[in-house]
């Protein structure tokens, strides 16, 4: 009886998002949300707010689903052992060829002018490292457009370290494999 009960209170819910097809497309949009943000979404929204002061179901259904998910990323962020997400780091390519982190990237030299590299970690002990071109209108930056993304891991360069690479070749790139280490060592702690 209390699932038939449960069963038909969702159906009640499904039939009046179903009436409201832009509600509906706003909720599945963005179905992660803190209670926060739910309750911002519900104050900008009238169709929404509505529809939540008409249905206790709904209301119920929606503060679950928030509960959820911020359980769920207190859960990731405990994963991770509660670490922040670390700096993100931005040079341009030529400035790293200088500092001889990037021996060589196989990309067309108008671009290679333009290239601005970003070292970032989210997670500790893995890498990511993102090509991308700036674009400028009217001498302004407008646009950033990615060419490449590597992911890696302090793991995976120390043990190529301990196989004596001196160079290491990923795909387009070729890093000066010390420099890189001594420089994700000073940025990315």
């Amino acid at each position: 009886e209390k699932k038939l009960s449960f069963m038909s209170k969702n159906l009640a819910v499904k039939q009046l998002l179903e009436s409201q097809p832009e509600v509906l497309q706003i909720l599945q949009e963005r179905s992660e949300m803190t209670k926060s943000e739910l309750a911002d979404l519900i104050g900008e929204n009238e169709e929404l707010k509505a529809l939540v002061d008409e249905s206790d179901d709904l209301k119920e259904m929606l503060e679950q689903r928030s509960t959820v998910f911020e359980e769920e990323r207190k859960k990731l962020n405990d994963q991770q052992g509660g670490l922040p997400v670390g700096p993100i780091i931005e040079l341009s390519y030529q400035k790293l060829v200088k500092q001889g982190i990037i021996l060589s990237l196989s990309l067309p030299d108008n671009v290679l002018n333009k290239l601005v590299v970003q070292f970032s970690s989210a997670t500790p002990g893995l890498i990511d490292i993102l090509f991308r071109e700036r674009v400028k209108k009217f001498g302004k930056p407008v646009k950033l457009y990615a060419h490449y993304h590597i992911e890696t891991s302090v793991t995976e360069l120390l043990d190529c370290q301990r196989e004596n690479f001196r160079v290491w070749n990923v795909g387009r790139v070729r890093f000066k494999l010390d420099k890189l280490l001594a420089f994700v060592n000073t940025h990315l702690r």
